[in-house]
């Protein structure tokens, strides 16, 4: 079996465990295991990850974990300090799938390659994982695990060659790319967050971009208007020739070039340093060492996308569903800054199958 990844790493307490500590007068007496965790991890290993391995600061319990972990299971179990665990995550070459609940958990997930947190972990894990599952601290973590990855799985399993169509080859190629987007989580979330604080009532959002990323930049601003928030769209072409004055010092600026290098968007760069530069840039790319990553922008987002379904693969169409998910919810973060009602919103939107959800609550 070819496994994707080289290593999971795991935390002992508050993933094996139920995160408890069980003391009696002499001292710490127990932990608390979960009951399906090691068929699981076998299967883990026959399916996915090609070493296992558990790590914990916890001195005092070490005797417990070792007991469980490496004599009744036969797996690995690393005495850690919380201050090593970022040296000891670089020592381990290749793709790396990590599991934690807690505070420092949230600061180790950067760098790791699929992270993941419980929906009973602390609240700085569950935003910095890239996945949380549907379980809590000893509760079948890793068959939740196992599932996960299955159904990852499962959404980009090649067809057969049996099997394979034009269209099912196209769909197992997208569904790849888009699936990549949950294990930018971190940086995406940066991304969306940084939009957001920069946001206030006296922003406006202004979009731009070139040929296909034009056409997004109008679809969102049609997402942006129900929620009050005051978009436009920049046309590089005519801001030069002019349409510049659109561009306030406190607006946002939201930038889309799949190269990073658009020879307009880069031209618009330079004028902007003309006129006296705006404080709020923010760039999506598939390139992060991009010629537009050379001027002066408060966020950069970089999303890998090496294929592109299309013939000759040439048109941006993979692209251009990646940079549409990511810019919804950028969209999401924005609506959630506004102080309105569901009646405020209908009544923007009083038209449809939507108006008539407004004609039934009033």
């Amino acid at each position: 079996m070819n496994q994707e990844f080289d290593w999971l790493i795991s935390d002992v307490d508050g993933i094996l465990t139920d995160g408890g500590h069980y003391y009696t007068a002499e001292g710490k007496l127990m932990k608390k295991f979960g009951s399906n965790d090691k068929d699981a991890l076998k299967k883990l290993n026959e399916l996915y990850v090609k070493e296992i391995v558990f790590i914990t600061a916890d001195k005092l319990g070490y005797s417990i974990s070792c007991k469980r972990i490496k004599r009744d299971w036969g797996l690995n179990l690393k005495l850690i300090p919380i201050d090593k665990r970022n040296d000891f995550f670089k020592q381990l070459k290749g793709k790396k799938i990590y599991i934690g609940d807690g505070i420092h958990d949230a600061e180790d997930f950067e760098g790791i390659d699929l992270s993941f947190a419980l929906n009973n972990s602390t609240p700085q894990a569950k935003k910095n994982a890239s996945v949380v599952l549907d379980t809590s601290s000893g509760n079948n973590v890793f068959p939740y695990l196992l599932e996960f990855l299955g159904r990852r799985k499962l959404k980009i399993e090649k067809p057969t060659e049996s099997e394979e169509t034009l269209d099912a080859s196209e769909l197992y190629r997208m569904l790849k790319q888009i699936n990549l987007i949950p294990e930018k989580r971190q940086e995406i979330n940066r991304f969306c967050n940084s939009i957001k604080n920069s946001y206030t009532e006296k922003n406006k959002i202004v979009l731009c971009g070139v040929g296909k990323n034009a056409l997004l930049a109008n679809l969102i601003c049609e997402f942006l208007y129900p929620y009050n928030i005051t978009s436009v769209v920049l046309d590089p072409h005519r801001a030069l020739h002019g349409n510049l004055g659109l561009l306030e010092k406190d607006d946002i600026l939201i930038m889309t070039s799949k190269s990073g290098n658009t020879a307009e968007l880069v031209h618009l760069m330079k004028c902007l340093q003309n006129k006296g530069d705006i404080e709020n840039k923010f760039l999506l790319t598939c390139n992060k060492d991009c010629e537009l990553a050379k001027y002066d922008i408060k966020c950069i987002l970089s999303v890998p996308v090496s294929d592109e379904v299309s013939r000759f693969n040439h048109s941006p169409q993979t692209t251009f569903v990646v940079f549409a998910i990511i810019l919804f919810l950028v969209v999401n973060a924005l609506a959630n800054t506004k102080e309105m009602t569901q009646i405020d919103y209908l009544l923007n939107h009083q038209a449809g199958e939507i108006g008539k959800v407004l004609r039934n609550e009033r």
